[in-house]
């Protein structure tokens, strides 16, 4: 009535009447077809069964047949139709007794009806009492791990609350127990669901009736979320492990880069979906060898066993002279002080590490950036004492879209003069960006390259600008990285143009529709600054030879 299942028996007072069953079935062929008889089947994340059920009688015992015994239950599949066949095999949520507790709810096992206590096996603990109040009930199970579990709510004593709401108005489900394996049953076909009572005669027809409502099934579709939602790499051989501090889950592959003779770092990743897959990984074998040998593998497969995604990350051993990530690898990344950032043979003023150490660029060893004064309005870094340089790079950023100032490069041979060899203006990106200055230089016995940052004003003092990653090519390594020996032209990019180095070379820029716009004479390198963003066509013509190539200005 009211939209309510009661089943219960007709003693019209207490100690009159039999003791019996009552239970109706219901066919699982009004299931929608997707639904699968055998559990183990249904190709889903989870198949979830809801529903209400309340016992009017608080003192509830058993399954056997008694005048004092009473239980109920909700029968989520069944092998038959008859819940009293001494072959019928199936699953339902119980309430009966536990020890003195005289009604409780478990999720059990049955293997010969619902006759007795002795066909049921527990496979959760008991709930807290439920005795005669209205309840809510949540049962899942995951068929590829045939996890079950169990959920309730005791919904007070007016009436029933729909189970699928979950608020702090209408309070929530609490798990009994832990998730329960048990695959006993989920490999054969079921074909009946139902709800069940079994009645002594002590009690009245007032009392003795069992209340079911709301009941529903679920299928959740499996998840094909594959993704990672973290990649690490240790250069220590497992000892400390860093993230990418650039990964995204949508970006699939990676390069690091390493000095030479380096350790051959390992990696570790997370899921990011539970339900997926462990992450598989298989470890860089060589760096000295092919892609594969130096390239580390993640691969997770996702919990509908279709849909998988790989990441990789290419190890380099890089060329370059010098490599400092500001981090572990170039100095101690302990304390965030002015005294406490530079790495060995580096001299700075003005600079520190972010004060919550936050991780780099990270495309070099190390995990910290450092940043420039915050409250000086002229910072500068010196990298370490070399014989000569080719180029320069290293990756900037700014802090806030406020900040303004101006970076420069400087150089100084053999303890003279300082002198400036590029200006590279504003740096107006707030994610890392890679900056390179050519300066092909050579010193007779000590060369020292210096990064000069002058902020203007102090409207952003607490914001600044950010660097890490500096390495940089000797002159000899610049020369055997050029693609052919008849052609010595390079091009480096600069932020609003490009420079050329050519012994002796005629540059001629032409804008996407033939237009010239620069024409200049090169001996040595020289840079074109140019404003407009496009494509630009680059003609270099000299007795090394003519070259020609497109080059995109953003």
């Amino acid at each position: 009535s009211n939209g309510i299942l009661r089943i219960y028996n007709t003693n019209p007072s207490a100690n009159i009447g039999t003791a019996g069953r009552s239970f109706m079935a219901g066919s699982l062929s009004n299931y929608d077809q997707i639904f699968d008889h055998v559990l183990k089947k249904n190709q889903a994340s989870e198949i979830t069964w809801t529903f209400n059920m309340r016992s009017m009688k608080g003192a509830l015992y058993a399954f056997d047949l008694d005048s004092a015994n009473y239980a109920l239950a909700v029968v989520l599949a069944a092998t038959e139709a008859d819940f009293l066949s001494p072959t019928c095999k199936g699953y339902a949520v119980t309430m009966r007794n536990s020890g003195s507790t005289k009604a409780v709810i478990r999720l059990e096992r049955f293997e010969s009806g619902l006759g007795s206590n002795a066909s049921l096996t527990s496979l959760t603990v008991p709930s807290e009492s439920i005795n005669t109040s209205y309840a809510s009930v949540k049962v899942t199970y995951e068929p590829k791990t045939d996890t079950w579990k169990l959920f309730y709510r005791i919904d007070g004593s007016s009436a029933f609350k729909n189970p699928l709401v979950e608020d702090d108005t209408e309070g929530y489900l609490q798990q009994v127990g832990t998730g329960i394996v048990d695959g006993t049953y989920t490999g054969i076909k079921m074909t009946n669901f139902g709800f069940f009572l079994n009645h002594g005669f002590w009690s009245s027809g007032a009392q003795s009736k069992a209340l079911f409502d709301n009941f529903k099934v679920f299928l959740s579709a499996a998840s094909s979320d594959a993704s990672l939602s973290d990649l690490k790499v240790s250069t220590d051989n497992g000892g400390n492990y860093h993230s990418l501090t650039l990964f995204s889950p949508l970006q699939k592959k990676y390069q690091y880069y390493l000095t030479k003779d380096h350790s051959l770092p390992l990696i570790s990743a997370d899921k990011f979906y539970e339900k997926a897959s462990d992450p598989i990984i298989l470890q860089a074998t060589n760096l000295q060898g092919t892609e594969a040998e130096r390239t580390a593998t993640v691969t997770v497969i996702a919990e509908d066993d279709e849909t998988s995604e790989i990441y990789t990350i290419e190890f380099i051993e890089t060329d370059n002279i010098y490599i400092c990530g500001m981090g572990d690898a170039g100095g101690t990344t302990t304390g965030g002080g002015a005294a406490s950032f530079a790495p060995e043979g580096w001299t700075h003023s003005g600079m520190y590490y972010s004060g919550t150490l936050e991780r780099g660029n990270n495309k070099y060893e190390g995990q910290a950036s450092v940043r420039c004064s915050t409250t000086s309005t002229s910072s500068n870094l010196t990298l370490p004492t070399m014989n000569g340089i080719g180029t320069l790079r290293f990756y900037a950023r700014k802090k806030d879209e406020g900040v303004t100032g101006n970076i420069k490069i400087s150089i100084q041979k053999d303890g003279g003069e300082w002198t400036e060899v590029a200006d590279l203006g504003d740096i107006n990106n707030l994610d890392y960006q890679e900056f390179s200055v050519p300066v092909n230089q050579k010193a007779v016995t000590s060369m020292l390259v210096k990064v000069n940052i002058t902020k203007n004003g102090d409207s952003y003092a607490s914001e600044g600008y950010y660097f890490d990653d500096f390495s940089y090519t000797a002159p000899s390594v610049e020369a055997s990285l050029k693609k052919t020996a008849s052609i010595t032209y390079k091009l480096h990019h600069l932020q609003k143009g490009f420079a050329i180095d050519a012994e002796s070379a005629k540059v001629e820029i032409y804008n996407s529709i033939g237009i010239l716009q620069q024409c200049a004479s090169v001996q040595g390198t020289r840079s074109f600054n140019i404003d407009q963003s496009g494509i630009y066509i680059i003609r270099i013509s000299g007795e090394q030879g003519n070259y020609t190539t497109k080059y995109l200005i953003k």
